[in-house]
């Protein structure tokens, strides 16, 4: 499914906080918290109050990890209004995306006139689980914890784990431990080299935590190394034998948020406010699960043939870095050209709260287009268990 917008629908803000790492400075953080700090920032950055969003609708994929009406307090928290409707959205890594579909979607059918988006997420605090006890348990059977975060890497339906997917499709393409450490590598250089010239400052709100009794200010990803070198990245040993994704060539399980603020044509007339960049179009495909880290290209295909656009057309492109493997396979399939690919590193560096990463992508295109001076830019990213979006957006 892919669809050209005909009507004006526009990003007038975005903003995310700092990316922590699994059992970081974030983990004892609220996911919902960490929504409505990223969406207050978003809100005050667009110049709208409040109570002049119509709609919410919010990514995450670990309702576990928290009480579960976490949306609906995430909104409540950012100041929105009681009587407002908020949307919680699960479609795994691109529930941010959905998320913003969606308010691009109520917008289109006039249901709003500005709403806001995104995504949240804390996966440090998903829990461990036990089963089959709520109605009691036989006499001398010990009941079992599992890792409920481990477990919801594992595709039941095709049983394979995503890393064992991903090592399937490297080998069906050809890509070696080589390509996928150096492309790694690339990340964290290009993460650390962005981070020197303060160019997340622009998307970045803190986020005030406790650690060891006394607040800190966390103002930048806690995930990135900056100065891994390609010798230990290459020694690290793969995650399944005889596969080439390791700890170091795929993303990680972690914690943030992220808010995009969306508005029509009239919004902007009437409260005078200033886009950053206006929504061309998006799809959304399904393929096989066991290829599940190449939908991102179908995806792709699809909205570029809808648009009548070629990748050639586009000036920057962010391809979601959950594996070096299979991010480069996608640039490769495509046709990308490296120095308009994720320019400022990507997941692999960053990290993936898996819930808000879309509201990452589009709020970091935006914001790079513009610094740049470039006029076109697209999304995309492959989701687990086998289904793709892209986005395009243009410069305003």
């Amino acid at each position: 499914m892919a669809v050209l917008l005909k009507k004006g629908i526009y990003v007038v803000a975005g903003k995310r906080t700092p990316f922590g790492k699994n059992g970081g400075l974030l983990r004892e953080v609220l996911a919902e918290d960490l929504f409505a700090t990223a969406a207050a920032a978003a809100l005050k950055a667009s110049g709208i109050a409040p109570d002049l969003i119509d709609t919410v609708n919010i990514g995450q994929i670990s309702s576990l990890s928290q009480y579960g009406m976490s949306g609906r307090h995430a909104a409540l928290k950012a100041g929105i209004p009681a009587d407002r409707p908020v949307l919680s959205l699960n479609q795994m890594s691109g529930s941010a995306f959905s998320g913003i579909i969606c308010s691009a979607q109520e917008i289109l059918l006039g249901a709003a006139k500005m709403s806001l988006c995104g995504g949240m997420e804390t996966l440090s605090s998903v829990p461990f689980v036990v089963r089959d006890i709520r109605h009691g348990i036989p006499s001398g059977k010990t009941p079992q914890f599992e890792d409920f975060l481990r477990l919801s890497y594992l595709d039941s339906y095709c049983n394979m784990y995503l890393i064992e997917t991903v090592d399937v499709v490297a080998k069906m393409y050809g890509v070696t431990r080589e390509e996928a450490d150096k492309y790694a590598l690339r990340s964290q250089k290009r993460w650390k080299d962005a981070d020197t010239k303060n160019i997340f400052n622009e998307e970045l709100v803190p986020v005030t935590v406790k650690e060891k009794g006394r607040e800190v200010i966390m103002t930048k990803d806690e995930f990135p190394q900056p100065d891994i070198t390609f010798d230990e990245l290459s020694q690290l040993p793969p995650v399944f034998k005889d596969g080439l994704v390791t700890s170091g060539n795929c993303t990680g399980a972690n914690d943030g948020a992220a808010a995009v603020v969306l508005a029509n044509e009239e919004a902007l007339t009437t409260h005078n406010l200033k886009p950053l960049a206006r929504l061309v179009g998006w799809s959304t495909v399904g393929i096989d699960p066991v290829k599940m880290g190449i939908a991102a290209i179908p995806a792709t295909r699809t909205l570029l043939k809808t648009t009548g656009l070629s990748i050639d057309d586009m000036d920057l492109i962010e391809i979601h870095e959950t594996y070096a493997a299979t991010t480069l396979i996608t640039a490769r399939e495509l046709g990308v050209d490296h120095d308009k690919l994720n320019l400022n590193g990507g997941a692999l560096s960053i990290g993936h709260p898996s819930g808000a990463s879309g509201a990452r992508l589009l709020t970091h295109l935006t914001n790079e287009l513009r610094r740049r001076g470039l006029k076109r830019g697209l999304t995309a990213m492959s989701i687990a268990g086998g289904q793709g979006i892209a986005m395009i957006i243009e410069a305003v």
